[in-house]
């Protein structure tokens, strides 16, 4: 028997004892029953062994203890009394292995314990992480509590793995089975899809990074708008602050450029500058293998479910093209992820959600971030152009005036723009990259010339129709013609699409300035009723308005000087103007 490798059923056994005992032929049972003359051969042996030390295994037959002695000594009566056992006990006597994989769950039998197999691989092994060896290290103590006879670690092992492939079998999300302990790992990696969102600073294209958790099978995606070293590390940033500073120990990683500068076989050269980040955090890097995405297999299969269950969604799509700040398009996506992918039902079951797991066994054994560092890259020297301004990352940032054409140090974080003269932090900005030919700006009133910042003080002064139009209002409350004239300057631009708001406001702001510094504002509150008037549409503008009030203002001295008429000083209408 020993070198049997087929294992007949029990019906099978009952099949050849009940002919043997019919003392036909081991040719005739073979014949009969279609079963090869071999395994024939074996299980009679078997048999004929069992029955020669019958009164040792009397006790593990199940004979009655009251059964007369002749009965214990016929052949046939003994193998009536095997036939007669339940499938599990009978398999246990013609295979040595059976006590493994045929034993009833949480029973002593033949003075063994033989435990759930699928509920210590269901719990303890699958959903728990806890190595097999500790679990049979439990089992023997429970052994010892029963009184019983214990399992070979062997036979243990190969139980317990036939379960959980059954577990894995059975589940709909299966993929590449990885041994990660909670708390140790969690692996990256980008989609291949690219999104566009629509941010205050215009539109952007970009990829998810997810980090996926391989003992838990958690999630968290955010996006970035490349595959950088410093894209990656703010990633990192808010994926760690977002658990509330908890981080595992250790990183896996794709071999993409912003990680990883060459892999070949046991060479690893990573970037110097997200190594430094990396160490800063007290997080380890380990790059999986080239060309074999099973070592990160978890992170493979959760983009796809973020592909399939959110990317793919027309809904979510449509949402990105809502114009919002980049922070909550990211916050947007996450929450997203947490309802259709850690909260969804995993592994066919409703409450063992990945987000049970995650804060049942994996969330306890994180490691606390003490400090998270800001990723910091050091540009090369940059000379200050005469407007003050210079260009990082396809957007113009202001430096003091008083640094024109000298060289200033750029450093970049994942939030900021921090700039250096000799040493000294002379303006920092938060960070905006733009695209290419599509300058932004971004300018501290305190580095402007005192002209310039009193440019940029009326032009804050006059930035809304409603800032333009209080105060009209406020300056010619009596006669109102300023007001009017704003009003309906505003109202022609709302009605036409094709008109600038920045230009109306422009035109309304230099009328207001020509009220302000006129000593007869009456005039110019007149000039405006005169132009709404007489003038088309097209032509309300400051140099109409300015025009009506120079003539309003020469009449006006003309009739004051008529003869009957008693002298004034008045000023001419140059001076009046001027």
């Amino acid at each position: 028997m020993d070198n049997d490798k087929r294992h007949l059923p029990p019906e099978r056994i009952r099949q050849i004892l009940s002919l043997h005992m019919q003392h036909c032929g081991k040719k005739n049972i073979a014949a009969r029953t279609g079963i090869s003359i071999n395994s024939v051969r074996q299980i009679i042996a078997k048999f004929e062994s069992l029955y020669a030390n019958r009164s040792a295994e009397a006790g593990q037959t199940g004979l009655p203890d009251d059964s007369p002695a002749g009965d214990r000594q016929s052949p046939e009566k003994f193998a009536d009394s095997l036939m007669k056992l339940p499938n599990e006990l009978l398999d246990a006597r013609f295979y040595a292995e059976s006590h493994l994989m045929a034993a009833r769950a949480d029973t002593v039998a033949d003075g063994k314990y033989y435990p759930d197999f699928a509920a210590i691989a269901a719990l303890a092994v699958v959903e728990k992480r806890r190595p097999v060896s500790q679990v049979y290290r439990d089992y023997q103590e429970e052994c010892r509590r029963q009184k019983a006879s214990e399992l070979s670690q062997a036979h243990f092992y190969k139980r317990i793995n036939q379960e959980i492939e059954k577990i894995n079998a059975e589940n709909q999300d299966y993929y590449f089975i990885q041994d990660f302990n909670y708390g140790d790992y969690v692996e990256i990696d980008f989609t291949g899809d690219r999104y566009r969102l629509e941010t205050n600073n215009g539109t952007v294209d970009c990829w998810v990074m997810v980090f996926a958790f391989p003992a838990s099978y958690y999630a968290y995606a955010t996006f970035v708008s490349a595959q950088s070293t410093i894209e990656s590390c703010r990633a990192i940033r808010d994926m760690v602050t977002y658990l509330d500073h908890r981080m595992p120990a250790i990183l896996k990683c794709d071999n993409y450029k912003g990680a990883i500068t060459s892999h070949k076989g046991t060479s690893i050269f990573y970037n110097v500058n997200f190594q430094n980040f990396m160490r800063q955090l007290g997080m380890i890097i380990d790059p999986a293998p080239v060309r074999k995405p099973q070592r990160k297999s978890c992170v493979e299969h959760t983009v796809g479910l973020l592909e399939s269950r959110i990317g793919g969604d027309g809904g979510f799509r449509s949402e990105l093209r809502k114009t919002k700040s980049f922070r909550q398009h990211c916050d947007f996506l996450q929450q997203l992820v947490e309802k259709l992918i850690n909260k969804a039902p995993f592994r066919k079951s409703a409450d063992k959600t990945r987000e049970f797991l995650f804060n049942t066994y994996e969330r306890p054994r994180l490691k606390r971030a003490d400090v998270i560092p800001s990723y910091e890259e050091v540009l090369e020297h940059i000379q200050v152009p005469p407007s003050y301004h210079i260009n990082v990352g396809n957007h113009l940032y202001s430096v003091p005036h008083t640094c024109i054409r000298s060289c200033v140090e750029v450093h970049l974080t994942n939030d900021h723009v921090i700039v250096y003269r000799g040493g000294i932090e002379i303006a920092r900005h938060l960070r905006k990259d733009g695209k290419p030919g599509e300058k932004g700006r971004t300018t501290d009133p305190r580095h402007c010339p005192p002209a310039h910042q009193e440019i940029m003080r009326n032009n804050e002064r006059f930035g809304s129709p409603e800032a333009v139009l209080k105060i009209a209002g406020e300056l010619d409350s009596a006669a109102g013609g300023l007001a009017r004239f704003c009003r309906k300057k505003i109202e022609q631009q709302l009605g036409d699409p094709t008109l600038a708001i920045h230009n109306t406001l422009a035109s309304c702001a230099a009328v207001i300035r020509l009220y302000e510094s006129s000593p007869y504002p009456d005039l110019v509150s007149r000039a405006c009723d005169e132009v709404l008037s007489r003038q088309p549409a097209r032509m309300w503008n400051k140099a109409a308005v300015e025009q009506q009030y120079r003539k309003i203002s020469d009449d006006e001295l003309a009739r004051r000087r008529s003869p009957g008429k008693p002298m004034i000083n008045h000023l001419s209408a140059d001076e009046a103007y001027y």
